[in-house]
This record gives structure tokens, C-alpha cells and sequence, in this order.
């Protein structure tokens, strides 16, 4: 297993369980294989960690106080639809069973945790997380699994709150990311001026030179990747 478990060393997991109990048990079979592993006591606690790091696999628990999985799954899909979860609760109910995997669940996994079958739950995960490499212009390109942008073949970076704003408009490509949207996530939900938001875009257009990133209708931006189809 130890071999397998060498595919996570670049992979960022979180928990978010209100039991303590699972997250040191979850935290001891994995932390020592992975490049990091976030602790959430509750969905609202996982919903505010996940906005203020990069995370490529959430393990989460349905039953919850203040936001319970399947609502905090909910949140966290219209800012990266494509984020990757694993499910674990004590109630395996065909209701929540099939509320999970509608919502994109790798696996659900009924407590207690048998941490072998959480590990190849794990694996499965980061194999599909693989690194994908999208060109957005003839001189920028972008590691999606990852979040790190690069010019002719450089890494470059972004000041915080414009990394934010780029990757929340990377994961929703060709989709409509409305003002509303960018204040949630980048703005921590507070009301901010749109010439604010419309000054941050113009700043990450001119480090980005060429990507395809415009205005909508007023409504907010769109960015498309090179081989998008208009």
C-alpha cells in the first residue's frame, strides 16, 4: 500500500467531520502520505477552508451541524464543478446514497472507517485529479489540478485576490461567473464596488496578456480556454 500511496504526495486532502474521533483516525492513516490535510469541524468550517486554499479531494461526512455535506457539496460545486468527494456517514440511506453521487461523490463510504478502503477510495480520487495542462493563449497556459499558471514555459503568480478571481473563472469556463460569484468567493460575500471587481480583471488581463476573459451583458465575465468553442 505504502508504494500506492505515493500518488498522493502532490494531492491536498480535507476532512470535514464534526466527529473528532474520525478526523484522528482519518488524519493518522493519511496525513503521513499526503502534501497536506485540512481539518473541518463542520460543513461551514470545510465551506470557508476550501475558499482559502487549493484542495483536490474532500472526504466529508452528511450529518453535520451549521451545514450539513450535501449542502456544503452544493456550495462548493457552483465555485469548481469539478472538485472531487468522498462521502462518509453512519446513515448509508439510498436517499443520501443517491444525493451523493448526483452531486459527483467518488465513493460512500459507511462509518466506522475501514481506512484500507478509504486509502483505495483516496487513490481512485487523485488518479482521476491527474495533472491537465489547458493553454488559454499562445503564451499562457495553465495547470488546472494544481492552480499554477505559466508564461512561455514560466511559472507566474498573481497577487491573492486576483488568483482567486482567475481560478474561480478557470473552473467555470465558458460559463457566465456573475459579480455576485466573485464577491462570494473572492470578496469573503461582502458587497464591493464593480469597478473594484472590474479593475481586478483589467490587472489580471495585463499579466495574462491574450486569454480569452470578457464581459457579459454587465452581468459578470466569462473566460474561455484556446479550444473553446464560441
Amino acid at each position: 500500500m505504502n508504494q500506492k500511496m505515493q500518488i498522493l504526495k502532490n494531492i491536498k486532502i480535507m476532512v470535514v467531520d464534526d466527529d473528532e474521533i474520525t478526523r484522528i483516525a482519518i488524519s493518522g492513516g493519511l496525513k503521513k502520505h499526503c502534501e497536506s490535510l485540512i481539518l473541518a469541524n463542520d460543513g461551514l468550517e470545510g465551506l470557508d477552508k476550501f475558499k482559502k486554499d487549493r484542495v483536490d479531494i474532500i472526504i466529508t461526512d452528511i450529518l453535520m451541524p451549521n451545514l450539513n455535506g450535501l449542502d456544503m457539496m452544493n456550495e462548493i460545486l457552483k465555485i469548481k464543478p469539478n472538485q472531487n468527494f468522498i462521502v462518509i456517514t453512519s446513515y448509508d440511506s439510498d436517499e443520501n446514497l443517491f444525493a451523493s453521487i448526483k452531486k459527483g461523490a467518488i465513493s460512500f463510504i459507511k462509518k466506522p472507517v475501514m481506512m484500507d478502503i478509504l486509502q483505495n477510495s483516496v487513490i481512485m480520487a487523485a488518479l482521476k485529479n491527474e495533472d491537465k495542462m489547458i493553454n488559454l493563449s499562445t503564451d499562457i497556459s495553465i495547470n488546472l489540478t494544481k492552480e499554477k499558471i505559466f508564461k512561455d514555459g514560466d511559472e507566474i503568480y498573481l497577487s491573492k485576490l486576483e488568483n482567486q478571481i482567475f481560478w474561480l473563472l478557470c473552473y467555470n469556463a465558458s460559463k457566465l461567473v456573475t459579480y455576485e460569484m466573485i464577491e462570494d468567493y473572492a470578496y469573503d460575500g461582502k458587497s464591493v464596488k464593480l469597478g473594484t471587481i472590474h479593475t481586478a480583471i483589467l490587472r489580471i488581463k495585463k499579466q495574462l496578456n491574450g486569454i480569452n476573459l470578457t464581459n457579459s451583458q454587465s452581468l459578470g465575465y466569462i473566460l474561455k480556454f484556446e479550444n473553446s468553442q464560441s
